[in-house]
C-alpha cells in the first residue's frame, strides 16, 4: 500500500460528524463538525483536502460504518476509506479515557489513532465504479405517479 501522509477519524452521527486530522507522527493538525446534510458532506471533503494541502489519494480516513452517505461521498471523493468495528472502537476507546465515557471528538481521535498506527491491518473500501448506480434506476413504466 502506498504511503498516506495524513490521516481523519470521522465519528458520525445522525445529525453531525466530528473529525479530527493528524499528521503521520500523530500531531492534531484540524478538528471540525459538519452537519449531516448534501452540503455538510461536500464541505467535509473540501474542508479535508484544504486542511491536508493534498491530494485525496494519501489521505486515510477511518469510520465506524462501512456504508452509508458519508462513506459513499469520501470514496467518491477518492479518499481511502478504513472501516473500523465498533467494538473495536469500544476497546481502544477504553485505552484513552475513563471507561464508558464518550463523545463525538474521543470517538474521532481514537478512529484516527487505529488507522495512523494500523492501517495496514485494514481493509481500505474501494470506489464504487462509475456507473454504480445505474443498478438503482427504476424504469419510469414501473412508477405509479397517480397513487393516491
Amino acid at each position: 500500500m502506498e504511503s498516506l501522509s495524513n490521516f481523519v477519524g470521522v465519528d458520525w452521527g445522525s445529525k453531525a460528524h466530528q473529525l479530527c486530522i493528524v499528521d503521520r507522527a500523530g500531531k492534531v493538525c484540524a478538528q471540525r463538525s459538519f452537519e449531516h446534510s448534501g452540503c455538510g458532506l461536500s464541505q467535509m471533503a473540501a474542508w479535508i483536502l484544504n486542511a491536508t494541502e493534498c491530494q485525496p489519494q494519501p489521505v486515510g480516513i477511518a469510520i465506524e460504518t462501512p456504508r452509508g452517505p458519508v462513506v459513499e461521498s469520501l470514496l467518491c471523493g477518492h479518499f481511502k476509506v478504513f472501516s473500523i468495528n465498533p467494538k473495536q472502537l469500544d476497546l481502544q476507546r477504553d485505552h484513552s479515557s475513563v471507561a464508558g465515557a464518550k463523545d463525538a471528538r474521543l470517538d474521532a481521535r481514537v478512529l484516527v489513532e487505529s488507522v495512523r498506527l494500523d492501517h495496514p491491518c485494514y481493509e481500505c473500501w474501494k470506489r464504487p465504479a462509475a456507473n454504480w448506480y445505474s443498478c438503482l434506476t427504476v424504469p419510469g413504466s414501473m412508477l405509479n405517479w397517480n397513487r393516491k
